[in-house]
């Protein structure tokens, strides 16, 4: 019926949630050495510090260090930013598609591409602007340590104690510092990701006559699929965690990058182009899991929801 259809059109909304929430648990560890990576060399100018290394070994000595607490660093602001960042992103994708399909109801593989290209890239983006707050906090709350190791001092305690720090010092312009980055990041995050994975899901299927609900056809399809999200994401990834980590001035303005493209052109000036790819290693390690357990938790939660899914 036309009504049961509208419920699991939106049911994708709650579902695509769920299913990052559950994934988060296991990569936020990973997400935390990614992140960290990224904002080293922006701590090290900051707090002067010199000679300071964040690799691995150092990684796997911190963890030691601050145990399960500093491994899952941020985790109950990660689990919320990915079930409203991504339950928009996923559900709003769904939905965006069957309107497409109705405006745009070519057939062939080359419109099909660029139908789902948009819109994920718009689904990717409305989730990313409603998500901000939470990925600004859980950033900070990932990355303190490594200043507080030198420093001794601990900017917050908590999300709750993060959120009245910020909007005490910056104000609710504050929360939302960087989004355009994320909106950014995320737009072509997601264009890439939901794409890419139709695509190689669709050939497995197709040329290789695999079943699309087997668990090893989304498996290799998420698989692969980050690989791609990787090369694209990783730039805009680096630039939005040093966006949302950089401190104000005195006048409430970014001390160290105005935008996105300003920290791009600085990092690439002072750190040359491996600065962008600061904590690839890491972010694929977080990313290929992360899409895996992603794509088939959420897609076998839509088939118990729907079995004609």
């Amino acid at each position: 019926t036309t009504t049961t259809q509208t419920q699991s059109k939106y049911i994708n909304f709650l579902l695509g949630g769920t299913a990052t929430s559950i994934a988060a648990i296991f990569s936020n560890p990973m997400e935390v050495v990614k992140t960290r990576f990224q904002i080293l060399y922006d701590i090290q100018q900051r707090e002067g510090i010199k000679g300071a290394e964040y690799n691995f070994k150092e990684a796997i000595k911190m963890a030691k260090k601050e145990g399960i607490r500093g491994i899952q660093a941020g985790l109950t602001t990660a689990i919320l930013y990915q079930f409203v960042m991504n339950g928009t992103r996923l559900g709003s994708y769904s939905l965006f598609k069957v309107v497409a399909e109705d405006y745009f109801p070519e057939s062939s593989e080359t419109a099909i591409f660029f139908r789902n290209l948009l819109c994920a890239s718009v689904a990717g983006g409305v989730g990313a602007a409603v998500g901000s707050p939470l990925y600004l906090v859980k950033t900070r709350l990932q990355t303190q340590a490594l200043a507080a190791a030198t420093t001794g001092k601990v900017r917050y305690t908590g999300t709750i104690q993060a959120y009245k720090s910020i909007l005490a010092e910056e104000g609710i312009k504050g929360c939302y510092r960087g989004t355009s980055a994320a909106v950014m990041r995320v737009a072509f995050g997601s264009a890439v990701q939901l794409t890419t994975y139709d695509v190689i899901k669709r050939f497995a299927v197709n040329s290789l006559g695999l079943d699309p609900a087997a668990l090893s056809t989304q498996f290799m399809s998420s698989l692969l699929c980050s690989f791609f999200v990787l090369g694209v994401m990783n730039p805009l990834d680096m630039a939005t965690s040093r966006l949302y980590n950089q401190p104000v001035n005195e006048l409430g303005q970014p001390a160290h990058y105005k935008h996105i493209f300003d920290c791009l052109s600085k990092t690439i000036k002072a750190e040359g182009l491996r600065g962008w790819y600061k904590g690839s290693v890491a972010h694929y390690l977080r990313l290929g899991p992360h899409s895996i357990l992603t794509f088939v938790i959420w897609e076998q939660l839509r088939v118990a929801f729907d079995p004609d899914f």
